[in-house]
Parts: C-alpha cells; structure tokens; sequence
C-alpha cells in the first residue's frame, strides 16, 4: 500500500510540474531574485538587529525618560493654574512685561536690556 501511495505521489509531481511549468517557475525565481525585495529585507533585518543590540536597558530609559516628561509637563500645568499671570519657560517662570523671572532654582533674576 505505501509503495502504491508513492507512485501516485509521483504521478501526480509529475503531472503538476510539466516542463513548461519548471521554466515558468525557474523565470519567476529569476525575476524575485533581481528585485529589491530583498535589499530591502537585509536593511530591515540589520536595522532589527541594531535595535536589538541596544539591549533591554534602553527600553527602561526610554520610558524613564517618558515619564520624567509627563511630569514636567504636569508640574507645568500646576504652576500655570496656580498663578495665572505667569509663563512657564525652559528655565523657569517670568511675569510677563516684568523683565523678571524665577529660575526652578527659586531665585529671581533680570532680564538683560530691561
């Protein structure tokens, strides 16, 4: 019986795979072969692999990272409604038309040619 399944397995190969066939597919394989397809899939691939050789660290930064600027945004928000008549700047608040900020250090400068 395994021999008869064999022979049909073979009848059917056969039938499936004219020599016609083998030549449509041997130039199909040329053309798949010659496209960018796979420069392209080499540079997603390296560019995975670069990814992956940063190392699990690097996700715990980034999202250390996110989380810090959460809360400076939040904190901004804070001192914002807190006192309206401010603006919150990179490096602290300044009343506006004043010429007078105060440093995250909390301590009040001038502005230079006020």
């Amino acid at each position: 019986m395994e021999l008869k399944i064999k022979v049909v397995e073979a009848q059917v190969l056969c039938d499936t795979y004219t020599a016609d066939t083998v030549a449509a597919l041997k130039q199909i394989r040329r053309h798949l072969d010659s496209t960018p397809y796979d420069s392209e899939y080499m540079q997603s691939v390296q560019q995975l692999q670069a990814y992956r050789s940063v190392g699990m660290g690097f996700d715990s930064l980034v999202q250390e990272y996110g989380k810090l600027q959460e809360a400076i945004e939040n904190k901004k928000w804070g001192l914002t409604a807190a006192a309206p008549g401010l603006q919150v700047c990179r490096d602290g608040l300044r009343q506006p038309g004043t010429g007078v900020w105060e440093t995250t250090g909390g301590h009040r400068e001038q502005e230079v040619g006020t």
